[in-house]
């Protein structure tokens, strides 16, 4: 019996169509959220701003993701006390969100208080440079962002785009947000 490794090898051209097809599959993937979610739930326009946000790998399976949206708090317990998935791990690694991305962008407070009880960064960054913060600001839940600022996370702080909390909460109409933020980052 051999023990040879069966590896395929692409060529430059080969290479870049198979790039060019996948990066076609996920502008398509990113474009049908918000049609989607308008079409099933009947969203508004800034609902529908809102859900471009959400990255389209949620529509992958893992397990944390799983249980992430379906807001099943026991089934994540079970994974992080169980060592099957570290807190600050990306749960997905095109995105680099990890479950308190997730918890934020999904509007999982239960979640969120949880992994916020078992030590989770809230610093921690994904792909484009967010933290949970900034994702807090975009969806416009004020309860999330009070408690990450009271914990010390930095609201001047941008993403790789050069955005602030302050700039997403802006840019999603979240005026309580904003003013709340502005007030932070002035002290």
């Amino acid at each position: 019996m051999s023990n040879q490794l069966n590896v395929q090898v692409y060529n430059e051209d080969t290479f870049r169509s198979r790039r060019m097809e996948l990066t076609r599959r996920l502008v398509l993937i990113k474009m049908s959220i918000p049609l989607i979610l308008k079409n099933h739930f009947g969203l508004s326009s800034i609902d529908r701003r809102i859900a471009r946000m959400i990255p389209f790998d949620v529509l992958d399976s893992n397990d944390a993701m799983d249980a992430l949206r379906n807001d099943s708090r026991e089934a994540l317990k079970k994974l992080v006390f169980s060592g099957e998935q570290k807190l600050d791990d990306p749960i997905n690694i095109d995105s680099w969100m990890t479950m308190l991305h997730y918890a934020v962008a999904l509007q999982r407070e239960e979640i969120f208080d949880f992994l916020v009880k078992q030590g989770a960064n809230l610093d921690t960054r994904d792909f484009n440079g967010q933290t949970a913060l900034m994702k807090a600001a975009s969806v416009g839940n004020f309860k999330m962002v009070q408690y990450l600022v009271s914990k010390g996370v930095d609201p001047r702080q941008a993403d790789y785009d050069g955005h602030t909390p302050l700039m997403k909460a802006a840019m999603f109409n979240n005026k309580e947000i904003e003013i709340y933020l502005r007030e932070k980052a002035s002290q």
